[in-house]
């Protein structure tokens, strides 16, 4: 059956329901195309042709606004409030919360912007500018304030307690992302390392950075060895986690067993694995 028998059968709000669906699963890298395709086909033209999106006007102001809000947040001008829960006895176990929050100094509304500018940065290649943000972000104190002093704040924080609505596995992502392209390569491991460290997201792994772009990574080998040997040095569970995906990255099993003999006084966990996967 042909195209136009098939969209014969079907009503206009059908196919309207159909044409939105189509849109709303594209890829974001596909969006664009589909709605200029969408606007020629109702005789919709364009009145200014679409500069390029490094380019665009807004983005300097963004970026310098955005500063300025993580400046402010993170010299502690503005804090969160901690409210003592009235109802809350800890003498009998209460399941709830001690304190409850509010934000009258929109540092949610700040740290939202903040951490949507830094997809945008990776959307538009200005990695620099992505990089640190999205590094500021991790690694800021937030100030809460309460009737017994203070408390610092994350961003997890804010999020655990439901001040902010943010997906920080994609944050740190973008982040990542944004590291790898904006360092040399002799000093991509260690932004790396710091970016996967303050943000304390075991689901962040080199795997899941090369599949968050659309392109693979530049010059990917040569720093697979030295993030390996970066990590031969480090210590703690991320450091045993992401050097034994890095020796297995390499598929080469003479190779992960010769690293795995080398690091063995840093990582002996890593060594084990490697050895009962070969």
């Amino acid at each position: 059956m042909i195209l136009t028998e098939i969209t014969a059968q079907y009503s206009a709000e059908q196919l309207i329901s159909f044409i939105h669906d189509i849109g709303r699963v594209l890829p974001e890298q596909n969006r664009e195309d589909f709605l200029k395709r969408l606007k020629a086909a109702g005789g919709i033209t364009e009145t200014a042709p679409e500069k390029d999106a490094k380019n665009q006007p807004g983005f300097d102001e963004m970026y310098k606004l955005v500063r300025e809000h993580l400046k402010t947040i993170d010299s502690q001008e503005v804090s969160i409030e901690g409210i003592l829960n009235e109802e809350y006895d800890d003498w009998y176990d209460d399941s709830g919360e001690e304190y409850y929050y509010q934000d009258d100094s929109g540092i949610s509304d700040m740290l939202a912007d903040a951490c949507e500018f830094v997809h945008t940065c990776m959307d538009m290649e200005r990695y620099q500018e992505g990089y640190e943000i999205g590094s500021q972000l991790f690694y800021m104190e937030i100030l809460c304030t309460n009737d017994y002093g203070g408390d610092d704040f994350s961003l997890e924080d804010l999020v655990n307690y439901e001040l902010l609505n943010c997906d920080l596995i994609q944050v740190c992502l973008d982040t990542a992302y944004c590291a790898y392209h904006a360092t040399p390569l002799k000093k991509r491991p260690s932004a790396l390392y710091e970016v996967i460290l303050n943000a304390k997201k075991t689901e962040v792994t080199l795997e899941t950075i090369m599949q968050h772009g659309d392109d693979e990574l530049p010059d990917f080998q040569d720093f697979l060895l030295l993030w390996i040997a970066y990590l031969g040095k480090e210590t703690g569970r991320d450091a045993d986690r992401l050097i034994l995906e890095a020796v297995n990255l390499l598929n080469d099993v003479p190779a992960a067993v010769r690293y795995a003999q080398q690091y063995v006084n840093v990582h002996p966990v890593g060594k084990r694995e490697i050895c009962r996967r070969k």
